[in-house]
């Protein structure tokens, strides 16, 4: 039932990562950045700037929008802990070849492990939902930046960023 435990134990089985190579990158006034550190920080900035954005809420458009109407069987049965065959099926969605989380641990990894994995995977998510806590790591993501190809790879806006989560995460979503 700990879940850092367990992933740690992956992490080791896997090895570590690759460190990434930093390409120098502009600051808001134009200025190239080639310290490691600069320039973190101004991706730090970029992306902050750009996914924290302040909105207002047209209060009388929201009261427009119908609620949608779920009968009583329907709450209850999405309320209720997930059983192990829905983690099972959960496991079984989730695509390979795709980028792990923090935590490293690829979906092909989670569906290698069979049924003691499911098994194990369904206990931590039971834990999070009976206790309402979620594991901390599921809550966090990894933001890598993809170059659009084309203009100035200096320049923040020439970025895309994708967010890379546990799979774990995704299972219990």
């Amino acid at each position: 039932h700990d879940p850092t435990t367990a992933f740690q134990i992956i992490r080791r089985l896997r090895g570590s990562r690759q460190s990434i190579n930093h390409i120098p990158v502009q600051d808001k006034n134009g200025l190239t950045l080639t310290n490691s550190k600069d320039q973190l920080n101004r991706w730090k900035e970029y992306f902050d700037e750009m996914l924290n954005v302040d909105t207002t809420i047209n209060e009388q458009v929201l009261q427009q929008i119908p609620s949608p109407t779920v009968d009583d069987e329907e709450l209850s049965r999405q309320d209720a802990v997930p059983t192990l065959d829905e983690v099972v099926k959960a496991i079984g969605q989730i695509k390979n070849k795709k980028v792990p989380g923090k935590d490293d641990v690829p979906a092909e990894l989670l569906k290698a492990g069979g049924h003691y994995i499911a098994e194990w995977l369904h206990e931590i998510i039971c834990d999070v939902w009976e206790q309402e806590v979620m594991v901390k790591e599921w809550t966090e993501a990894i933001i890598i930046r993809l170059y659009k190809n084309k203009g100035d790879k200096r320049i923040c806006d020439n970025y895309r960023g994708i967010s890379l989560l546990d799979v774990a995460g995704k299972i219990f979503v």
